[in-house]
């Protein structure tokens, strides 16, 4: 990895987008009331965590598992137990769903041009921005699909 430049404004700026979309697909799934600041808020914590974890050399799975916990609790609130596993159920779904699709798309695109470090995947930055793209209609091809 030597010569690769990572820009961390880019990095945070692609998780925030990204954890938004997650956030903002699951509380469609699950009929939640939209409340836009606290999912914001909660991608803002997830984009914190990535940089902080990638800066760090942190990949550990339950730190991981831990955040996600915090973060559907920041971005749906705690009713009850019931409601908030709903919620964390389908955000792991639903962000399973992103990630395998997302890598799918990587190695279709140009593998040679990414690399792993430390548990994430770097590489070209129009790769990461057709990425971004590709999630971002998936995702509003299931909202209208579910919506109409």
């Amino acid at each position: 990895m030597l010569g690769m430049i990572i820009y961390v404004d880019v990095v945070f700026i692609e998780n925030l987008i990204l954890d938004f979309i997650i956030l903002f697909a699951t509380e469609i799934i699950c009929n939640n009331k939209f409340n836009f600041f606290r999912l914001i808020f909660g991608s803002f914590i997830g984009s914190l965590f990535t940089v902080i974890s990638f800066i760090l050399g942190i990949n550990s799975f339950i730190l991981k598992i831990v955040f996600s916990f915090l973060i559907v609790l920041i971005a749906f609130g705690y009713k009850n137990k019931k409601i908030f596993l709903k919620n964390l159920g389908v955000f792991f779904l639903t962000t399973i769903t992103f990630g395998g699709s997302s890598f799918m798309f990587m190695f279709l695109v140009d593998s040679q041009k990414i690399v792993l470090n430390e548990g994430h995947f770097l590489g070209l930055y129009p790769v990461k921005m057709a990425l971004i793209r590709r999630n971002f209609w998936i995702f509003l091809d299931s909202f209208c699909f579910k919506k109409y």
